[in-house]
């Protein structure tokens, strides 16, 4: 059973940096809404999560930056800027396990960040 909970902007810091301390590594999958035939909403897949941050200034501000790969000289590092973010939900797995980051942006859409299996 998964439970979606939505953080409340003053609480965005701070979970954004409890949830990048904790999940750093762990491969994702990120999308975002696209208009019809603008292309497939996949912006990666099997990247490991770097972090996920807010960034309250700047000429875009607020916005969060998600940051894939880059764990090592060999691996591509991406950065998605998802500028003037309007909520963010979590979705919780069995035992608050994070499966997914649901953010919602006025100037973007929806994008969503999507915990992989990892291999066995």
């Amino acid at each position: 059973m998964t439970v979606t909970r939505e953080i409340v902007l003053k609480d965005w810091p701070e979970f954004l940096h409890v949830f990048s301390d904790h999940n750093q590594g762990r491969p994702v999958r990120l999308e975002a809404t696209v208009p019809p035939g603008a292309g497939p909403p996949l912006i990666a897949e099997h990247e490991p999560l770097m972090g996920v941050e807010l960034d309250p200034k700047g000429s875009e501000a607020p916005a969060i930056m998600v940051m894939l790969g880059g764990m090592d000289a060999a691996t591509p590092h991406l950065t998605h800027v998802i500028t003037h973010p309007t909520h963010l939900w979590a979705e919780e797995g069995i035992g608050g396990l994070i499966l997914a980051l649901d953010i919602d942006s006025t100037d973007e859409g929806k994008t969503l960040l999507l915990f992989e299996r990892e291999a066995a």
